[in-house]
This record gives structure tokens, sequence and C-alpha cells, in this order.
């Protein structure tokens, strides 16, 4: 499944944190209507679900308008919780403009210029950031993993202090920081995923866990990744094998 990825960090400080990553499931190639969309909030650390009304326009052969409208109505479970205030949520359209063959482009927000869009890629070209960025962007994605998933993909480990984000097309053959890419591992497990050549390995059709190696008491023979998160990432298990 494709992924469109909205981000913008200023809106995120101008929301006071309730902006950011914006993840919505859809597939240019097959397009449907969706009607909810998440969003990550990093400074409260969860993912956020809007109800929204997804609208789909072909203006040419090879560009769709997405329209994304978010009305308060729609949304009151998240004031519920009263985590939400008055001025948190911001109604309104956004207007998104997919080109065939493009994995990033254009989006208008209430008429005026909005943060773009781009296509969640598992593996990319080999990222030349500073040290202090990418520590920037692992941790990010590590709580975005641990709001996603909660545990250790192998071991069911909960205790959030012990888990790490690890990459399944690794960094330095262009692995991304995106969801597609990423499993939550207890921290020995990931140094064993890490190793050259790997400890053990996860089948991208069942997610069954095969290893040569007795470690620890853990059974690896009676581990699968969970059913939750396998389809997430079985595209890059496969790019991984």
């Amino acid at each position: 499944m494709s992924y469109i990825l909205i981000d913008n960090p200023d809106w995120e400080e101008a929301a006071g944190g309730w902006g950011g990553l914006e993840r919505i499931e859809f597939d240019f190639e097959n397009p449907e209507e969706f009607n909810i969309t998440q969003q990550f909030g990093n400074q409260q650390r969860k993912w956020y679900t809007y109800n929204v009304i997804a609208k789909m326009r072909w203006s040419r052969v090879n560009s769709l308008e997405l329209s994304i409208t978010y009305r308060r109505e729609d949304n009151q479970h998240l004031f519920e919780n009263s985590e939400f205030g008055d001025d948190d949520f911001i109604c309104g359209t956004h207007i998104l403009t997919l080109i065939r063959g493009k994995t990033t482009g254009s989006s208008v927000w209430h008429g005026e210029e909005g943060p773009g869009w781009k296509s969640e890629q598992v593996k990319g070209e080999p990222r030349k950031v500073t040290t202090t960025r990418l520590q920037r962007n692992q941790t990010v994605f590590r709580r975005m993993l641990i709001a996603k998933d909660k545990c250790c993909a192998v071991s069911a480990e909960s205790c959030p202090t012990v888990l790490e984000a690890a990459h399944i097309v690794p960094v330095k053959c262009g692995g991304q920081e995106v969801l597609s890419n990423g499993i939550l591992l207890r921290a020995d497990l990931h140094r064993l995923y890490d190793a050259e050549p790997p400890v053990f390995k996860i089948c991208p059709d069942n997610g069954e866990v095969s290893t040569t190696l007795a470690y620890g008491g853990l059974d690896f023979e009676n581990r699968k990744v969970p059913d939750s998160v396998l389809p997430r990432v079985r595209d890059a298990l496969r790019a991984r094998n």
C-alpha cells in the first residue's frame, strides 16, 4: 500500500506540537476515496486519527486533484479527552495535486500555499545530513513506532526504556525513517538484527523469525511479527532480503 506524507515543521511549531507528520493511505495507481488520516503529535508522542471527507478529481490524464476536508463536527473524539483545545483543531480543506510518476508535489490550504506532500518511500538516495539532524530524525522515528506498535515485534517486550527503532532496509542502503521501514526491537535484538550477517531474519510472507542461534532463553522458532505490523513492513522485508 502507498502512503502520502504531509510534513511541515512550521505548522507543528505554530500549533504547539499538534501539527507535524500526517500519513494518508492512498495509492495513485488504484485511487480510492478514504475517510480517515493519521497525524503524529511529536510533543504528545501519540498518533491522532482525523475523520475527513476526501474527494478526487482528474484534472488531466496524469494529474489528480485530491481534496481533503477537516470538519470539527466529524472529530469530536479529539476533544473528549481534553487534550485538544478550541484553537488546536483547524477546520478547512487541503488540496493536493498528484502527478503520475512524481514522489513529491504541491498543495494548497485555505487558498494559501500549503506544506506540499511526498510519498512514503522505504528506500531512497543515501542521505547527506549532519549527525544532529540524523539523531533528531531517529528520535522522532522511535517515538512514532512506540506510539504505533507499543512493543517489540519479536519478543513482545513493552518497556519503552529498552525499545529501539530498527530500520529494516539499513540507513547505509538508503533506508528511510518511515513506518513502512521500521519495527520496534528490544535493544539486544536490534543489535542481532543489524549484525553482519544478521543473526535472525523475518519472513515477509508470514512474519516468521528464522535463526540458528539459541539466545537468552528466547525461542525464535515460535516467534513471528504481529499481524498488525507485518502488512505495513512487508515491502521493506522483501527489499532487505
